[in-house]
């Protein structure tokens, strides 16, 4: 949010990897005033820069052969955020398209588009190593402390405030049991993540299933 002090998701950070990728220092500039202004809209309690800061520092800890396209990919894949969209991934990779499509390679550009769609986590599958490492990136919030996951679980709720608590509460559920049907990060390195993540979502789901 507006005023946080982040150590990762900075303007510094945003521009050094664009300008790798090929855009010119004047558009970079414009492009992060416009990408600052999204991910500081006032519905996203969850889903702003603080949300990418947490990503881009868990990234900055891990090694890994495509750096660039990850790192581009966790900057633009909530871009475009309608909590009661569907389509947020896939828009949010048509935003990254077309910015890019003068400046980078096609190669480069599809690369990171099929990144940012894998975040879609209710119909992403296994496609690459890198899909893989992002996706667990993204989720890499349900493994945090006991605290910081009540922070982003009350966070989730205040984004969906205008669906009635039942409702919420169904679709909740039915996520939860679905994270914990199978096995959450894919990743080696996320190897040490799983048990404290499923904790989390079964104290989650235990409160919704009590209340």
């Amino acid at each position: 949010m507006p005023g946080s002090q982040r150590n990762f998701a900075t303007k510094d950070s945003f521009l050094r990897v664009t300008e790798e990728a090929g855009m010119a220092r004047s558009a970079a500039e414009k492009l992060w005033r416009e990408l600052e202004a999204r991910y500081s809209e006032p519905h996203r309690c969850y889903h702003n820069l603080d949300h990418l800061d947490q990503m881009l520092g868990v990234f900055s800890r891990l090694e890994t052969g495509d750096r660039r396209g990850i790192e581009l990919a966790i900057w633009f894949h909530d871009v475009i955020y309608d909590p009661l969209s569907g389509e947020n991934e896939a828009a949010s990779a048509e935003y990254f398209v077309q910015k890019f499509r003068d400046s980078c390679p096609w190669e480069r550009i599809e690369t990171v588009r099929q990144l940012i769609l894998a975040t879609d986590h209710e119909k992403s599958v296994r496609e690459s190593r890198e899909a893989d490492l992002l996706r667990d990136i993204d989720l890499s919030i349900l493994a945090a402390e006991e605290g910081s996951y009540e922070v982003y679980r009350r966070a989730i709720r205040k984004e969906y405030a205008a669906v009635p608590e039942a409702a919420f509460r169904k679709g909740r559920i039915a996520l939860l049991e679905q994270l914990l049907s199978g096995t959450l990060f894919r990743s080696p390195e996320f190897a040490d993540f799983e048990a404290r993540g499923r904790a989390n979502l079964r104290r989650e789901l235990a409160l919704w299933k009590e209340s």
